[in-house]
């Protein structure tokens, strides 16, 4: 009689002999034996313990690793997808089976609002190839966002996924500042800028500068949380690297943010004069170390009326005619706007070049019109509303400060930063504001959940 045994050890065998014929093959197609086991063993431990599924895929889309290195992004299969598709599988396998109800979190109707307008104006987009390509990757946001409120249930598990954001943040200043002093780096407006090698979809020096800005309060208040010795030598290291990079990435805007942000983070500290004379101490020790040309390309930032080998000009000019072709298209279209990511197609066709607008007010208006106008102030107000009220929380019960506590600091900045790096940075669609989002919801839960338990 044939049992379950016999058919599991057939399939091992013929497995076996699959995968031995296949090391026989040219490279790279002899590394395929290797990524079918590989993922044999994702599948088996993602549905034997789900968290480590999921924990695998966030790293995949913190890092984005497919982007970051060639060897990676060479395989034509789509392993993220898979990882996705499996973590949702047993998510929903969770929600059915074990739990079998379904949590709606004050913060989802923001981010579904949001997503509704972003939707709602694909239909009056002309260049609908790049509204459908923006529109993908933001759904794959979105979707991230839901997987983040529904899976990350307990303090142990909002600890890793923070770790995991701030170790990738870590990562791509040493991995940018290495790849600028061996030399791989873009030269633009006179300077060597760096940036993320490997096609990353942040990898222009800006975005990175804003990638690394976002990620310095969350190490800062993380090394003021934990007592380990070598986590805060480790965080410190990290902030450093952070600062320095921005730096090389000659971004003002990213230099701006440096001020911005330790400003931020010595006004939200209890020890407000300490920190905030660190800050101007860390900000004049930058001004006096940082190569010339950097300094050199900060000081340009008021120049909007000269011009000179940098284009320093010409950049300030841009961001104040997106701003004003902004609301001229916004006026053209004020319901639902020209559609996602259409800025460009119709800045060209005023004769103004094809660039975005390098501002989130004027991307918001002429993309979305009112109705993204309306659901993204309803996103944010709601957003605010919880970190305020977890804030609140502690102070009217007296609870000590914690982990939670300080990771909803940092996230207050950060909001913050993301406004203002808006001004100068069409970072509408950028992923920050919805994954932190995210983190704000788990906040909101852990601690209604402490509440009720004290209730008890």
């Amino acid at each position: 009689m044939i049992t379950k045994k016999h058919l599991l050890f057939l399939a091992f065998i013929v497995l076996t002999v699959f995968c031995a014929m296949l090391l026989i093959l040219p490279s790279p197609y002899n590394w395929l034996p290797f990524f079918i086991l590989a993922g044999l063993l994702f599948v088996f431990l993602a549905f034997k313990y789900p968290m480590l599924g999921f924990f695998i895929y966030m790293f995949i889309f913190f890092v984005k690793p497919n982007e970051l290195f060639p060897l990676v992004g060479s395989i034509s299969f789509p392993y993220e997808k898979l990882v996705a598709i499996i973590v949702i599988v047993r998510l929903g396998m969770g929600i059915a089976f074990v739990e079998k109800r379904f949590r709606i979190h004050y913060l989802d109707y923001g981010i579904l609002a949001f997503f509704a307008a972003v939707f709602f104006s694909l239909p009056g987009a002309i260049d609908i190839e790049a509204a459908r390509g923006q529109f993908d990757i933001f759904a794959k946001i979105i979707l991230v966002y839901f997987l983040i409120v529904q899976i990350v249930n307990t303090e142990s598990r909002y600890r890793i996924i923070i770790w995991l954001y701030i170790l990738s943040v870590g990562f791509f200043a040493v991995f940018s500042s290495w790849h600028y002093y061996i030399g791989d780096y873009k030269v633009a407006q006179g300077i060597a800028r760096a940036y993320l090698p490997g096609g990353s979809s942040y990898a222009d020096p800006n975005s990175l500068a804003t990638s690394l800005v976002l990620g310095i309060p969350f190490m800062f208040l993380m090394a003021k949380f934990t007592k380990n010795i070598a986590l805060k030598i480790l965080l410190a290291a990290m902030i450093i690297a952070c600062i320095w990079t921005i730096v090389l990435t000659g971004s003002r805007g990213g230099m701006l943010g440096i001020i911005a942000v330790l400003f931020l983070m010595g006004l939200f500290s209890k020890h407000r004069f300490a920190t905030l004379l660190m800050a101007v101490v860390a900000i004049i020790v930058l001004g006096l170390v940082a190569p010339e040309q950097y300094m050199e390309r900060f000081e340009t930032i008021a120049q909007f009326d000269q011009e000179d080998e940098t284009g320093a000009g010409h950049s300030a000019r841009g961001r104040i005619e997106g701003l004003k072709y902004g609301f001229k298209f916004f006026l053209e279209k004020p319901i639902t706007g020209v559609g996602m990511e259409n800025f460009p197609y119709h800045l060209f066709q005023e004769g103004k070049g094809w660039f975005n607008p390098h501002n989130m007010v004027a991307k918001l208006v002429s993309e979305l019109g009112s109705v993204g106008v309306f659901a993204f102030s309803f996103f944010i107000f709601r957003f605010f509303k919880i970190l305020a009220r977890s804030k609140a929380l502690y102070r009217h019960t007296k609870w000590r400060p914690d982990f939670i506590l300080h990771i909803s600091t940092a996230l207050q900045i950060a909001l913050i930063m993301l406004f203002f790096q808006g001004l100068f940075g069409h970072n509408l669609y950028r992923f920050n504001w919805y994954i932190f989002a995210g983190f704000a919801a788990v906040i909101d839960n852990l601690i209604k959940e402490r509440k009720r338990i004290a209730a008890l």
